[in-house]
C-alpha cells in the first residue's frame, strides 16, 4: 500500500466535498433485516505442563475437530 505524503494530506484538507441529491429514483437496495451473528462457543484452557498440554491438544484435534 502507498502511504499518504504530507503534501497530499495538506492538499486534501483544502478540497471541497460536493453533495448531490438524486431525485425521482427509488433506492437500489433495501435492508430486509439485521441480526447479530450466532454466539461463538466458549474456549477452554489446557492444564498441566507443556507435554501434557500438547498431548491434550493433539487428542482434541484428532477426536473433536477431526483435523488429523
Amino acid at each position: 500500500p502507498r502511504y499518504a505524503s504530507l503534501k497530499g494530506i495538506m492538499a486534501a484538507k483544502k478540497k471541497t466535498i460536493e453533495e448531490t441529491e438524486i431525485s425521482g429514483h427509488a433506492p437500489a437496495t433495501a435492508v430486509s433485516g439485521m441480526a447479530l451473528p450466532p454466539a461463538r462457543p466458549e474456549g477452554r484452557k489446557l492444564d498441566g505442563d507443556a507435554a501434557a498440554q500438547a498431548k491434550a491438544l493433539l487428542d482434541a484435534l484428532k477426536n473433536e475437530a477431526k483435523v488429523f
